[in-house]
């Protein structure tokens, strides 16, 4: 990172690090810093020192931001100003189990990971209790937990409030391991990161059977954790996209941070170097005009928000740094290549019927039709995405050719076109056929992210099917249309005025369609007689299909 950022670095963490020594430098409750965690405002001691200003009990605000939960807990002085929490739990045939507890108030953000410290000891430096049965703190967080209170005979309860549920537990220590009960202090530190947003700390000693349990503590600090920074690079804008290490100069280049845990600001530069060069890196440019974003880090366009481009044989450095309220920065480091963008191939295709490699512009309404696009054979696979449409027109009459349909919902379709398209099969999938007489022209572009496409057009024309439909002239094969001696499909009477009788038999759907091309009547039942009385004067053609798929086509004229 340049200089600036490093003096502003300096500076900022400075500020952060101050409110975080001692209780008495913080004196309000922030996400980095826990007010008199060290207990060094207390000035009494006694059951009184946490207990809220309601239950009327003499100095009970002398220890600031922190409260009783149940028992009689205590501020306790060693040598002023060095004060600790002391906290029991006993249990006797007069009173029964007892405990003690103290809690404060602090925002856990869900989902923010949290380091939480203090200091604890099992040898009570003020009574110099030397032997105690073992307990139990546990750390807690808590919404709204009870405050001490008075029972019905108004004395202080030892009672144990209701406890937080499991998945509030931020630790539990046993009072009987060591070293926690030798005279020194241990340090304890727990990252916590809470799964749902609570807004209180809780210290409590559970109850014991028998006897007494001694807990001390002291210079409690919570902050938010350090922030992990991680990120990877990518072509798309989607959360989900791709990771990758070398773009085009068509490319968009997005920068995806949102692996990165606990951070609330971030800063992007970027390094760059000539490929293979073995120059070191030169510092290049910033995101935005300074570099620095107060959000945390997620995907963001660095093509565009960048104040230098990234040029085709150029190996870029990218740098993050993302850093929270509480803590310094932490950097991560993607290298990415730049490469120069290829524009797709121009497209060269052919039209073949059944036989493959055997290029055709003529096509009888029986045959399979399929594009097959010869370019990426000897030239690579150079795209992304193809386009394929169809037209349309009269082949005696010529004219302009008008559009009739395409692949896909917009035309495009991902990927690789296949060898042989079935282009028959997917048109007549959405209800359009090749009909005789007619001439059609098919477009097809391929294109990826570096150019625009340019289409190739290839024309063919259909006409009737030369060869008896039947495939087999036993009476119980499926797959058989039956017609008469010729073998060809013929509609009568013709000219019709009300029903027309088709010659054959063996079909399982008829379409009949008008001179446009558009379909009139669909029968699926198979029957080879058929009410045309609802159609106006014209000329229609009638497409019979068997079990198979194979096609017989003839027209008529409804009067």
């Amino acid at each position: 990172m340049n200089k600036i950022m490093n003096q502003f670095f300096a500076f900022l963490i400075l500020c952060i690090s101050l409110p975080m020594t001692v209780g008495a430098q913080c004196p309000t409750l922030t996400q980095c810093c826990l007010p008199n965690g060290d207990f060094a405002q207390a000035s009494c001691i006694g059951s009184g020192s946490f207990l809220p200003a309601s239950l009327g009990i003499p100095n009970s605000n002398c220890v600031p931001f922190w409260t009783a939960t149940h028992g009689g807990p205590g501020v306790y002085t060693i040598s002023n100003p060095s004060n600790y929490a002391r906290l029991t739990s006993q249990s006797s045939s007069q009173i029964g189990p007892t405990s003690e507890g103290i809690r404060t108030n602090f925002n856990f953000i869900q989902n923010t990971k949290y380091e939480i410290t203090f200091k604890m000891r099992c040898h009570d430096p003020f009574n110099q209790i030397l032997a105690h049965n073992p307990g139990t703190l546990s750390v807690r967080a808590m919404n709204n937990g009870p405050s001490a209170y008075l029972d019905g005979f108004g004395n202080l309860s030892w009672e144990m409030p209701p406890l937080p549920a499991q998945n509030q537990l931020i630790t539990s220590i046993s009072t009987n391991a060591l070293p926690y009960t030798l005279k020194n202090w241990e340090t304890i530190t727990v990252n916590y990161t809470p799964t749902a947003s609570y807004n209180q700390l809780w210290f409590y000693l559970n109850s014991i059977s028998s006897g007494i349990s001694v807990l001390v503590i002291d210079d409690v600090s919570i902050k938010i954790a350090p922030p992990t920074s991680q990120f990877h690079m990518q072509t798309s804008s989607n959360p989900a996209g791709t990771p990758t290490t070398q773009f085009t100069t068509c490319q968009r280049i997005f920068l995806n941070g949102l692996a990165s845990v606990n951070d609330q600001n971030h800063y992007i530069d970027v390094w760059k170097k000539a490929t293979g060069s073995g120059n070191p890196f030169v510092w290049a440019g910033n995101y935005g005009a300074t570099g620095w974003t107060a959000t945390p880090a997620g995907v963001v366009d660095i093509t565009n928000a960048m104040d230098n481009t990234f040029d085709a044989g150029y190996d870029y450095r990218i740098k993050m740094a993302t850093q929270n309220t509480c803590t310094g920065w932490v950097e991560s480091t993607v290298d990415i290549s730049v490469v120069a963008g290829v524009p797709p191939p121009n497209p060269v295709t052919q039209i073949e019927g059944n036989t493959p490699g055997l290029a055709t512009t003529i096509l009888q309404e029986c045959d399979g039709v399929y594009l097959v696009e010869t370019y990426e054979s000897t030239h690579g696979n150079n795209y992304t995405q193809y386009f394929v449409d169809l037209w349309e027109r009269d082949y005696a009459l010529g004219g302009q050719f008008q559009w009739i349909g395409q692949i896909g919902g917009n035309g495009w379709t991902p990927g690789i076109m296949p060898a042989r398209l079935n282009i028959k099969s997917i048109f007549n999938g959405q209800g359009i056929y090749f009909i005789p007489g007619k001439e059609y022209q098919v477009k097809l572009a391929l294109a990826n992210s570096c150019s625009s496409w340019v289409p190739y057009i290839s024309k063919f024309r259909i006409i009737n099917c030369t060869q008896p439909l039947q495939k087999s002239t036993n009476e119980n094969d499926p797959d058989s249309i039956h017609s008469d001696e010729s073998g060809k499909l013929t509609v009568s009477p013709n000219p019709a005025e009300n029903t027309i009788t088709l010659s054959a038999d063996g079909f399982e759907k008829t379409l009949i369609l008008n001179s446009l091309g558009q379909t009139v009547i669909s029968n699926n039942d198979g029957s080879s007689l058929i009410d045309i009385s609802m159609l106006p004067s014209g000329f229609y053609l009638v497409v019979a299909t068997a079990p198979n798929g194979k096609q017989q086509q003839t027209t008529f004229i409804k009067d």
